[in-house]
């Protein structure tokens, strides 16, 4: 039953990250969000098959295998289950994730509060969808 549920959330929070991806992608082309950039901090990605497959396999590593890894080890200790765990730790680790950009304002302050902006808020929505996936299938 735990192999089931964790099979189950690996592929539908592959799913949701890919789409997220997707997304943040096409509203940052949508709402120009990368225009001001130069062209030395911007690179435009996906132009090429092992450039997106870099790309997904990166994100599918990181923030879908390796967090599914660690939350089947740790949901029985948490205090709440289902949703709301995931959600809880997720937020937890998006706190913890951009602490360095916080921390480290005079270098992010560099780029314009679009770019970061929209980072922040596509990474946030990402971390809500693998770890609300996560917590819905570890009940």
């Amino acid at each position: 039953m735990l192999t089931d549920n964790f099979l189950l959330a690996l592929l539908l929070a592959s799913l949701f990250l890919n789409l997220s991806i997707f997304l943040s992608r096409v509203t940052a082309r949508a709402l120009k969000v990368n225009q001001s950039l130069p062209a030395e901090i911007f690179k435009l990605k996906g132009t090429s098959l092992s450039e997106v497959w870099e790309l997904v396999l990166q994100a599918e590593l990181w923030e879908v295998v390796l967090p599914i890894f660690v939350y089947s080890l740790i949901y029985s200790y948490l205090p709440s289950s289902g949703i709301k765990s995931g959600l809880w730790l997720g937020l937890v680790i998006f706190i913890l994730g951009t602490l360095p950009n916080v921390i480290d304002l005079g270098n992010t302050l560099k780029l314009p509060l679009s770019v970061w902006l929209h980072q922040l808020v596509w990474r946030l929505i990402r971390t809500f969808l693998v770890f609300g996936t996560f917590g819905y299938f570890f009940n």
